[in-house]
């Protein structure tokens, strides 16, 4: 499954699934689902596995790492 804050474009879809599946080393069907809350990037759920490269998730790991640093 993968989830991307805007519908992916044919090429994008296309090198997407070719990564993933040599990634895999297996045969991977692609489901497709819109999340504007991601603000930008996209999930890909492989099972168990989530790989998280959305702009939300990136902002918030930004946001983490400078509470943590004092000034």
């Amino acid at each position: 499954m993968v989830a991307s804050a805007v519908p992916l474009t044919e090429p994008e879809e296309t090198k997407l699934h070719r990564e993933l599946e040599r990634v895999t080393g297996s045969k991977v069907r692609l489901t497709r689902t819109v999340d504007p809350a991601l603000l930008g990037g996209a999930q890909v759920r492989i099972g168990d596995r989530l790989t998280d490269r959305s702009v939300a998730t990136l902002l918030d790991r930004i946001a983490k790492q400078l509470d943590e640093v004092s000034v």
